[in-house]
């Protein structure tokens, strides 16, 4: 490397090359020195900042690393802009090694910058250093040029550009010195600084060149390892975007760091402020439960001085024992877990020790804390609330004592057996009367013709023995008679009662059941408590006991009329064999099919998978639909079929029905639609059953007889008053429609339109017929609108009660004022969609295609208002849904839009490729409306920012999942493990049955026949038998029978008939025959638990206890 090779005249080598500057290259390489100088003078700032001198000097390299890495890019760029009429490369170490005296010469002036105060000598000095830094950079960069020619430089012009370098250097040091204060406040002072430190660079570059001189060679340049133009331009990019971008976001980062410092000490003294005026005791604890903080209201609240507390476990001084005395392990503390393992615990009344040894009544919340992902304790916030519980007590037993009268005169006005509703309202009676302790009750009716009174009913801590014991018997209605010829409720306490149960009893009421003048009954009832109220509790029960009179009356007319009906419907007897013979026939493989897949459904699956599983057991209660229909039939006939009336949400029920009707729509390429308009009662009182089985019928003709088009079920209020509402529900189809004279023959049994309509489309021709006459049934009327080629509409109306919305229903995240925009080509399923979330109050607005859409995206989000949230259908013509997603989501513009995608169908990785494209939720259609509702606000509730990794899409599945977690039922499985035998011949309703027990957390033993049912209860106790009726060698009956014979005055074990016969008269055979309950196949875990917890509730068996141990 030679630095000193000059020329004085052109004549010694000829004439020299012209070169000449690309104006736009000239441009960027001053832009690049003027860009790498912001970056250095921002550092200048943080240098100033920091009062580390290690800090300081890391800075300052970083800030020289950044300045000579632009100068070097610059000086590169610059060369790039300079063309020769000839070929020019750089030799890559060369050019390298140009890069380090550039960076020394920027460190000392940015050192020099940073300094408090300059003179001139430090001026000069700097200057020289950063001048002689550049200048070398300068000329061993062109060193570093391969060429097929020569290059010389000009005595006199390269001495002039060490000088021009020199004074160039200075200004831009004093120019930096002169706007230091300004840079970290003052942008416009950082821009000027480096615009001119920029232009200071370049111009000792431009003046070095101009000392330099082509002349072109026959000699051919020396081949080796080059960098060519274009690699130079990236490496020069490159380095110069890394160095600069390293070196602003390092400022920014540290810039920030400060200020978060600033603020988190600001932080902590105003938190100390609020912890020290907090009305609530606050305690900080460590690891292992030892104090390391109170405030003053700890003292007031629990009296213990700070240093009483400081240093010592928590535990043992204000929580060591429970209300009565007993201690309280350290090990279940939940303050002490919250050390331990974080986890959170809140307890709304909870007891809490003083310093004098009485108790504080609060409501305390431990909650962990941690430092850098590391528990270091926990936090114990401590509210008094004993003037609250006072209050509360006071009013919950007025409020008990009403809700407990309005109950029980609802109970009392349903249709249920009076023994049901009459054990229900003690239930009642004994749950919401505010009372502690034990309870048990019962009624004594009078009987119509001996006008003796006889035990009904009894409930509480009273066992089946006990009501069939003569002697305990006479000993309640000994008082009872007296209690009815007075006409007065008699209170007594004390010891009125000498059977063991009772010695923990201090009130008895005997209540006269009356009416008008006469006595219909006596109820009584035995409380484990007094009183604080005596008066309003006797004037409840006084009350009370004018319902029961009522509902007494109602019960002996009600016996008599069914004496009545049964005479009349011995005729029908033959019919109703047939019938229950058909129904155990059916239902015996139906209980296999369905309890298998519902057990199926309780594992762990994929949405897939639980896709195809609901879709088969939707599709077995469909088939089990078809047979109903047919046994409905038969009963409609006989008279028999009964419409059963209970509170339901009609809009769930039409969902439902959406949901079965789905897949057939889907392939057959129609779109299924759901509209309930807003407003319409959701709530009400009636049979959803025969409901849901009309629509089906008249949505799964329509599905059926359409080809192309849509479906829309409709739901729609055509009037109310405060008790009823009357509603039309109708399904619309645009298929091949029905003509005048064929629109009375579809309703005619196994009747259809002609004859080529069975054999094209198939059907019994029984629905309509039975939807006819389930509307009739239910007070409704049943018709059809339609247009040959245009489609046809059924509909029904129906008038029924009102109910009252749930009182358990969660709270739900707001969507309104939220945008959202609806990206669907079809116009019935935008405008049900529009119509849905302005119920919602979202700003909804509609698209008709993916282009339309798109241009609704980009001048919402121009106009400073953008939608929030959109909804894409899948398939449309164009543009489908997928791909309009891709196009939002690489739109940076609009990126932010939450996009949710509807489709008819959902195959095997669509979930997947749905979330790589962007997509936050996932939906089929017909989407239910509270399911999307649920979907758009967990989709608006997710963060926003950058999108996890790991995130999930939301789908109905998802928030299904979700709903069910943060759910906590009181009872998902019975209290204890019970042992339970169950009686059954066929091996697949075995597996049903021994399988959805062992999910409740029972122990199961089966018997394959009725013998062996008892032969096992002879050697073994159960908890509960689950009967069938019909086994071979002996059928559930003569088994129930023995079993009972065996019993005598032992322990009586539950028997629930487990039967496919289902009609009223197998009910009852089963109760003669000894069975205390009765369900009907199909069986469902649901009704199981219902069975068991109402059966088995007491104490269950010991696993081991073997009935021949017990015997003499």
């Amino acid at each position: 490397m030679n630095f000193w090779r000059f020329v004085t005249s052109d004549a010694e080598l000829g004439p020299a090359l012209s070169g000449t500057y690309s104006p736009g290259l000239v441009v960027l390489s001053i832009g690049i020195a003027s860009f790498a100088a912001y970056a250095a003078l921002a550092v200048v700032h943080r240098i100033l900042a920091t009062k580390k001198s290690s800090s300081r000097l890391i800075w300052l390299v970083t800030g020289g690393t950044t300045l000579g890495t632009g100068i070097w890019a610059m000086h590169f760029t610059a060369m790039l802009a300079f063309s020769l009429p000839m070929t020019v490369t750089y030799e890559p170490w060369v050019t390298l090694l140009s890069v380090f005296p550039a960076i020394i010469g920027s460190t000392f002036a940015l050192s020099t910058i940073s300094e408090r105060q300059i003179g001139w000598w430090a001026l000069q000095r700097g200057a020289l250093i950063m001048a002689v830094g550049i200048g070398t950079m300068h000329y061993t960069g062109m060193e570093a040029m391969r060429m097929d020619g020569v290059m010389r430089y000009q005595p006199a012009i390269f001495a002039l550009s060490i000088v021009v370098a020199d004074l160039l250097a200075a200004v831009a040091i004093y120019v930096g010195f002169v706007f230091k204060p300004s840079l970290g406040s003052k942008p416009w002072a950082t821009v000027l600084s480096s615009i001119v430190m920029g232009c200071a660079v370049s111009g000792m570059h431009y003046t070095a060149m101009s000392a330099a001189r082509f002349y072109p060679s026959d000699i051919t340049a020396v081949p080796g390892t080059a960098l060519s133009h274009s690699f130079m331009v990236i490496s020069i990019c490159g380095v110069m975007a890394i160095a600069v971008g390293m070196t602003l976001i390092g400022t920014i980062v540290d810039q920030r760091l400060v200020e978060a410092s600033e603020a988190l000490r600001e932080s902590e003294a105003l938190s100390r402020l609020l912890i020290d005026s907090a009305d609530e005791g606050i305690l900080g604890l460590d690891r292992e439960g030892k104090t390391t903080f109170v405030n003053p209201s700890v003292t007031r609240l629990l009296g213990f001085a700070p240093s009483d507390l400081i240093g010592k476990p928590i535990h043992g001084l204000i929580h060591h024992s429970h209300a009565d005395g007993s201690p309280y392990p350290a090990d279940e503390c939940p303050v002490l877990k919250t050390c331990s393992d974080g986890s959170l615990h809140h307890f709304s009344n909870e007891l809490l020790w003083k310093m004098d040894g009485t108790t504080l009544r609060c409501e305390y919340t431990s909650t962990p804390v941690s430092k850098e992902g590391e528990l270091i304790g926990a936090v114990l916030t401590v509210r008094d609330i004993s003037a609250r519980l006072q209050q509360e007590e006071r009013a919950e037993r007025a409020r008990n004592a009403a809700e407990a009268k309005a109950a029980i005169a609802k109970v009392m006005q349903e249709a249920r057996p009076l023994k049901e509703r009459l054990n229900t309202a003690l239930e009642l009676l004994f749950s919401m009367s505010g009372t502690d302790g034990p309870n048990r009750g019962g009624v004594f009716l009078t009987h119509p013709e001996t006008k003796n009174l006889e035990l009904f009913c009894a409930r509480g801590d009273v066992s089946e023995h006990d009501e069939e014991d003569e002697e305990w018997i006479e000993h309640e209605r000994i008082p009872c008679e007296h209690a009815g010829r007075v006409g007065k409720i008699i209170v007594s306490s004390g010891d009125f009662d000498k059977t063991p149960a009772s010695t923990s009893f201090r009130r008895r009421y005997i209540i006269p059941i009356m009416q008008a003048e006469s006595c219909m009954g006596v109820a009584f009832w035995h409380s484990g408590s007094v009183a604080l109220y005596e008066d309003i509790r006797v004037e409840m029960l006084e009350q009370i006991s004018e319902i029961l009179g009522v509902a007494a009356v109602r019960h002996w007319a009600e016996l008599e009329l069914k004496r009545a009906r049964d005479g009349a419907n011995s005729a029908t007897k033959a019919k109703g064999q047939f019938l229950a013979t058909m129904s155990h026939e059916i239902r015996t493989p139906m209980n296999g099919v369905l309890g298998m897949t519902q057990l199926l459904l309780d594992t762990e699956l994929s949405g897939e998978q639980r896709d195809y599983a609901e879709t088969i057991h939707t599709s077995a209660n469909a088939l089990l639909t078809i047979i109903n229909d047919i046994l409905d039939f038969s009963k409609i006939e006989a008279g028999k079929l009964d419409i059963e009336p209970v509170p339901f949400d009609l809009q769930i029920a039409t969902s439902e029905v959406a949901d079965l009707l789905a897949a057939k729509a889907e392939k057959q390429g129609i779109e299924l639609v759901v509209r309930y308009v807003p407003g319409a009662a959701r709530y009400l009182v009636g049979d959803p059953g025969r409901i849901r089985q009309i629509l089906l019928n008249l949505g799964d003709n329509a599905v059926k007889f359409t080809s192309k088009g849509s479906v829309l079920l409709q739901i729609e209020e055509l009037g109310r008053n405060d008790e009823k509402a009357e509603l039309k529900l109708s399904v619309h189809d645009t298929g091949i429609g029905i003509d005048k004279s064929s629109k009375e023959k579809v309703f005619e049994s196994f009747g259809q339109a002609d004859a080529s309509t069975t054999r094209k489309f198939g059907g019994t021709g029984l629905g309509l017929s039975i939807a006819r006459q389930l509307v009739s049934l239910m007070g409704g009327e049943l018709g059809v609108d339609s247009v040959p080629g245009q489609g046809s509409t059924f509909w029904f109306t129906l008038i029924l009660p009102l109910a009252p919305a749930p009182q358990n229903a969660p709270n739900e995240i707001s969507l309104s004022g939220i945008r959202i925009l609806v990206v669907d080509d079809g116009d019935v399923n935008r405008r049900v969609l529009r119509e849905q979330l302005e119920g919602w109050r979202m700003r909804a607005d509609t698209a008709s295609s993916g282009k339309e859409g798109l241009e609704r995206l980009r001048e919402a989000a121009s106009s400073g208002d953008p939608y929030q949230m959109a909804i894409l259908d899948f398939l449309m013509p164009g543009m489908d849904g997928a791909s309009l997603g891709r196009i939002i989501q690489s739109d940076a513009k609009i990126s932010s839009t939450r996009l949710v995608l509807m489709s008819s169908s959902a195959r095997r990785g669509d979930g997947q490729r749905m979330l790589q494209a962007g997509f936050s939720g996932f939906l089929v259609k017909p989407a239910r409306g509270d399911t999307l509702r649920d979907v758009l606000a967990t989709v608006q509730a997710e963060p926003r920012g950058a999108r996890s990794p790991d995130r999930q899409l939301v789908t109905r599945y998802s928030v299904a999942e979700a709903k069910a977690a943060t759910s906590t039922p009181k009872s998902e499985r019975p209290r204890d493990i019970y042992r339970v035998l169950v009686a059954e011949d066929n091996i697949v309703n075995q597996k049903v049955a021994m399988a959805m027990l062992q999910t409740l957390g029972c122990r199961v033993d089966v018997a394959a026949n009725g013998q062996e049912a008892v032969n096992m209860l002879s050697r073994l106790s159960y908890d509960i038998v689950f009967m069938d009726c019909q086994m071979p060698e002996l059928d559930g009956y003569e088994a129930t029978a023995s079993i009972r014979d065996e019993e005598g005055s032992a322990r009586h074990t539950p028997i629930v008939a487990m039967t496919a016969s289902a009609l009223p008269e197998d009910r009852e055979r089963c109760l003669k025959a000894g069975m205390d309950d009765y369900i009907s196949k199909p069986v469902t875990k649901e009704r199981l638990l219902e069975v068991l917890q109402q059966w088995a509730g007491g104490q269950p068996v010991e696993p081991s206890q073997d009935r021949t141990a017990l015997s003499p």
